[in-house]
C-alpha cells in the first residue's frame, strides 16, 4: 500500500506467492506507476494461510 503526498493511496496485492524481495519490488513498482506522485508512506502486509480448525488450538490437560 502506498500513500502519496496528497494523502491519496493505492494498493497492489497478489495471492499465492511466497514472500520474496522481487515480488515486493514488483508490487511497489506497479502501485507507484499508477500515479507517479511523491510517496509519503509505504505499507506492507503478509497474509498467511489459515490453519485447520482441529489444529488451531491444543487440547487442555
Amino acid at each position: 500500500k502506498l500513500k502519496f503526498n496528497d494523502f491519496t493511496r493505492t494498493t497492489a496485492e497478489r495471492a499465492g506467492l511466497t514472500p520474496a524481495l522481487e515480488y515486493f519490488r514488483s508490487l511497489l513498482a506497479e502501485a507507484f506507476a499508477r500515479t507517479g506522485k511523491p510517496v509519503r508512506l509505504i505499507g506492507l502486509g503478509v497474509r498467511f494461510a489459515e490453519t485447520m480448525p482441529e489444529t488451531a488450538q491444543l487440547d487442555l490437560l
